[in-house]
């Protein structure tokens, strides 16, 4: 999956660009587990991280240097994905204009938000901006910024499950500032209903274990 956003106002520009591999086995049952490696990039800096989750511990190993493990269950490990990845699940009723199309056999679903679903996606990638950046606010963000485009789609197979998800939407402020945030996400699925085989780290006996509140 790569993850792009460009935020530009009238004094500077910022990007970061996320990169991730991931593999997972026995999804949502306690026997879970994971592999992903990641890279991102933001204020011209490199941060690689790869990530394992096994026996309800999330490792998390950054650039090699800072290795911590986090007690955390699979509802907390969903919760840790979405503010890493940028990655959402939104509920049915938040989807719009759906539309479905065929393109050298495959099928392609095209979609909007609604209202409420642009502003909940709103909260969840400033929560997530905040995580990576160290501005956080208790604001809601949906009362000063909205989204004025939206685009989304997903390429099925055969089987109706995704090989490929886009997603492009530009953020400007509500109360007129000058500025938007562009995003982009590429997310491309690799053999989609079969076996995966995850491989764990040999020195995940080494990690320091923390508290989540710690890992803020």
């Amino acid at each position: 999956m790569k993850y792009k956003v460009t935020s530009k106002d009238s004094s500077e520009n910022m990007n970061f660009i996320m990169a991730f591999q991931s593999k997972i086995s026995n999804a949502s049952k306690k026997s879970m587990k994971m592999e992903m490696d990641s890279k991102i990039s933001v204020f011209n800096q490199l941060i690689q991280m790869n990530a394992h989750y096994t026996d309800g511990y999330y490792y998390l190993n950054t650039d090699n240097k800072q290795k911590q493990k986090i007690k955390m269950n699979l509802k907390q490990l969903k919760e840790q994905l979405k503010n890493t990845t940028g990655q959402t699940q939104l509920s049915i009723n938040n989807y719009t204009n759906l539309k479905l199309s065929q393109k050298d056999g495959r099928q392609i679903l095209s979609y909007d938000l609604t209202k409420k679903g642009r502003e909940e996606y709103i909260g969840i990638f400033m929560s997530q901006l905040g995580s990576l950046t160290g501005n956080t606010s208790n604001q809601n963000p949906s009362n000063t910024v909205k989204i004025t485009s939206f685009s989304g789609t997903k390429i099925l197979n055969e089987n109706d499950l995704p090989v490929r998800e886009t997603l492009k939407l530009v953020m400007e402020s509500k109360n007129g500032q000058p500025g938007k945030i562009s995003i982009s996400m590429d997310t491309v699925y690799k053999n989609p209903g079969k076996r995966v085989k995850v491989t764990l780290p040999s020195d995940l006996s080494s990690y320091q274990e923390v508290s989540a509140s710690q890992n803020k």
